[in-house]
């Protein structure tokens, strides 16, 4: 599985430096709510086996575990990336220890890419779990098969809406028109019409712009799912500078999720950047600040 957060340390201690902004405490949180969920969805409360495809660092799975060890819950998860899984690893090892004796025996996690073969027995998940992974992957469809067989019918897509996560899609509607978002509204206008003269010098052009829609439609009109949308409001602040979005920029750190662009073109097109927001008169170290953030779940399930 191929991740834009994963090709550098130095791309992976940006991307892991703005994700910690979603505190333990409202993951916690997002566990809770996506738990009762489950359980009424599946009208099953207890010994709940899920998968977790693009584990990560345990944003997700870690909460999960938790708040599901009451009810005998068992998280699996995978990722293709060794600094996610050392990084999962170095987490539960910093859980109280009463936390990490709750979870033990509960988590188990492996590196392997999505396209490779899935070493679990067919319908032996109740729930695999998707978050921000379709993007990274040759052929979702083919994947959404995998999920499809592995499951006994359900898969869940967690996503994030944010004005901070609108790269991942280019929904500008997201960004609020007011200021200093404004001023976050209009670098990422300027940067997508800009990194377009950059786009033919990428170095491969493989991974997919978000499938995040397409994926649901394809298992409601390919598969039967039955769709259902949940929203989860946490109480999140987001503080981002600008001068982190140009490191973000120049180490591609997220600009293949829509093309490959090779490292001189990168240093480029952050160096353009900086300029537009000199001549605004803003400074790259202003911080950005948001409050308030929402989850949205979406439950795509067999009667």
């Amino acid at each position: 599985m191929r991740s834009p957060y994963i090709k550098s340390k130095k791309a992976f201690s940006l991307f892991l430096n703005y994700s910690q902004q979603l505190d333990f405490q409202n993951s916690l949180l997002l566990a809770e709510n996506l738990i009762h969920i489950l359980q009424t969805t599946l009208k099953k409360s207890r010994n709940l086996i899920i998968l977790e495809p693009g584990i990560g660092y345990g944003r997700i799975a870690i909460p999960l575990a938790i708040k599901g060890a009451p009810f005998n819950f068992q998280i699996y998860g995978f990722d293709n990336s060794p600094y996610m899984l050392e990084e999962l690893t170095k987490r539960i090892n910093n859980l109280p220890v009463q936390l990490r004796a709750q979870i033990s025996g509960r988590l188990f996690f492996r590196q392997l890419a999505a396209e490779s073969e899935w070493p679990y027995p067919e319908k032996f998940f109740d729930v695999v779990i998707l978050s921000y992974i379709l993007h990274y992957l040759k052929d979702w469809q083919i994947f959404l098969d995998k999920c499809d067989s592995h499951s006994k019918g359900c898969i869940v897509f967690l996503k994030e809406i944010s004005p901070f996560n609108y790269w991942l899609n280019g929904d500008f509607s997201l960004i609020p028109s007011n200021a200093p978002h404004q001023v976050l509204y209009e670098f990422w206008h300027y940067f997508y019409k800009l990194k377009e003269s950059y786009a033919e010098k990428g170095e491969n052009q493989e991974i997919t712009p978000i499938a995040y829609q397409p994926a649901i439609h394809y298992l409601a009109f390919q598969k039967g799912y039955h769709v259902s949308t949940y929203q989860v409001d946490l109480p999140l602040t987001r503080r981002l500078k600008f001068s982190e979005l140009l490191s973000w920029i120049r180490y591609g750190a997220f600009v293949p999720l829509r093309e490959s662009i090779n490292r001189q073109a990168r240093t480029l097109l952050a160096h353009r950047m900086k300029e537009w927001l000199l001549q605004r008169g803003i400074s790259p170290k202003e911080t950005l600040v948001m409050k308030g953030g929402t989850y949205e779940i979406c439950i795509c399930h067999k009667t």
